[in-house]
Formats: structure tokens, sequence, C-alpha cells
């Protein structure tokens, strides 16, 4: 099956009167390490406030290695790049707060890659929540 990845619905909560926005990315078929998904319209700037990942149906893959980004075919460890996790698991959570600008406000959009840790791809389902805060805060 060839990789899909579909973004639902935002889910809309405010938190100490600060809008937080949440998206689930489910990613289908063969997912290689490459594969990215990406968020639209995602309000700028923000704090990136959750990035949680999980190999729901692991297939031919053990371990993911999540990472997120600020443009397209992003490189790791460069300014379009954010922090993500330290350590390769099967399920993975961050939840540091990372600041995100866009140079000219408005929106803009967030890209991921679940990184499976199989060159040929994983063969299952893989889940990744984003939660934002919108504007610059605590």
């Amino acid at each position: 099956m060839p990789y899909a990845f579909a973004v639902s619905t935002p889910v809309v909560v405010w938190v100490n009167g600060r809008k937080h926005v949440t998206w689930k990315v489910t990613e289908t078929g063969g997912i290689a390490p490459t594969d990215e998904w990406n968020i639209p319209g995602v309000p700028m700037p923000c704090d990136v406030k959750l990035h949680e990942c999980e190999l729901v149906t692991p297939g031919s893959a053990a371990t993911i290695d999540p990472i997120m980004g600020t443009a397209a075919t992003f490189v790791a460890d460069t300014n379009n790049a954010l922090p993500g996790n330290v350590t390769p698991a099967a399920h993975t959570r961050n939840q540091s707060s990372v600041r995100v600008r866009a140079s000219s406000g408005g929106y803009g959009t967030l890209y991921g890659r679940s990184g499976p840790n199989l060159a040929t791809g994983a063969t299952g389902r893989i889940e990744t929540y984003v939660t934002i805060a919108e504007g610059l805060g605590d």
C-alpha cells in the first residue's frame, strides 16, 4: 500500500485565556523515514506545546524517531527544524514548549516525519498529535 497521511479537523480549547489547537495526523501504508506530512493553516506565531507520536500498528518497524520543522523537506538540526525526541521508541512524547514564528505572521505550515527505523518503511499505522498555543505566551 502506498504512503498516505490524513490530518484531522483541529480541536480548539482555551487554557488560561490562551487558544490551544490540536491536530491528529494519521499515516498509513509503506511509511519511509523520509515521508513527510504537513499541517497547513497553523496560526503564527505560536508555541508548539506537544508533539506525540505512536507506532499504533507496527508492521515491520519497531521504533520511530519523529521530527518537525517549518519548511518542506527540512533538514534536522538546522534553523527550519524544531527540537525533537531524544530516544527512538514505539511511543514518543515531547512536551517542551518550542516557539515558532513566521516572518510575515498570519498562518504557516508545520511539517513532520515519523522516522520509522527501517529504510523500507513501516507497513503499519502511525498517529501523531500536535498541539500549539496561539501567540507568544508563557
